[in-house]
């Protein structure tokens, strides 16, 4: 069921809503399908982990929500009727409350706190809301341009996960992250960042779902709390392995070597063609 993905949309929603309705009518025509010849995977990373959620009727894409704030991705994939293998098109989008990526903090601007105001689940542990949003008191001004990166998806099995951010704005001179946010700590926490590497290391708590990463951005110069360059968002989505199918994609011809051979080389570009390149594929894990 594999789709290549392109921009990340944005749905809002308010905290006490208990359904979600998202228009995608016009996304859906420019995918150009003819109506009767795909069907549409609706996965969702929510607070239980990865779902199948949600249906599309006339153009528009809906789903139950528990009445509380959220922050869910949904990945929706148009398939040939019929076929699995054979993906048409796709659409994703982030569907939140309070913002785009969480509600305030009171501990915004402090380095190294990501533990905010948010709620918190009956165990202490952290849930959704966590980390500040633009215009938060003691964060970045609501004229902040936000940006948003790639999702970053990694297993449940993991321990810890390394992100380096690629954007033409910190390769900017005296531009660095200064600070790192994490919206849902009951599914990663802040190990550490080092800002003039791009570099982000996140703990994995072993639970499955998604949530968002806010990393605050500045100049040397500017000293104040509200004073930032950017602030960029992506979310780092938790898969468990139990839940991961594979399914066979491409394959190639067989490649034979005379006995004897002691090294070979493979050309493995066209493997990773469809995945948008090696570069993007690495940077998925």
């Amino acid at each position: 069921m594999y789709c290549d993905y392109g921009e990340t949309l944005f749905f809002q929603v308010g905290p006490e809503d208990t359904t979600a309705s998202v228009d995608l009518t016009t996304e859906i025509a420019n995918l150009g399908l003819n109506p009767g010849t795909y069907e549409v995977f609706s996965i969702a990373f929510t607070e239980n982990g990865q779902e199948e959620k949600g249906t599309i009727t006339d153009g528009v894409w809906s789903a139950p929500l528990p009445g509380v704030e959220v922050f869910w991705h949904v990945d929706l994939a148009f398939h040939k009727l019929g076929d699995e293998t054979t993906c048409l098109g796709s659409i994703h989008f982030d569907l939140g409350a309070s913002g785009q990526f969480g509600g305030g903090s009171e501990f915004a601007g402090i380095p190294g706190m990501n533990i905010g105001s948010g709620a918190s689940d009956t165990n202490g542990g952290g849930f959704i809301g966590e980390a500040p949003y633009i215009g938060d008191e003691g964060f970045c001004d609501g004229d902040t341009p936000t940006i948003q990166l790639p999702d970053v998806i990694t297993s449940s099995s993991e321990q810890t996960v390394t992100v380096v951010l690629d954007n033409p704005v910190l390769d900017q001179t005296g531009v660095s992250i200064t600070n790192v946010f994490v919206d849902n700590t009951s599914i990663a926490t802040l190990n550490n960042f080092i800002g003039p590497r791009k570099t982000i290391i996140l703990n994995v708590s072993g639970q499955s779902g998604g949530t968002s990463i806010v990393v605050e951005v500045k100049k040397q110069n500017q000293t104040a709390a509200e004073d930032c360059t950017a602030v960029m968002v992506f979310t780092l989505g938790v898969i468990n392995p139990d839940e991961i199918v594979c399914q066979i994609t491409n394959s190639f011809e067989p490649i034979f070597v005379v006995p004897g051979t002691k090294s070979s080389e493979v050309d493995l570009v066209p493997f990773f063609d469809p995945f948008g390149g090696y570069e993007t594929y690495s940077k998925s894990f």
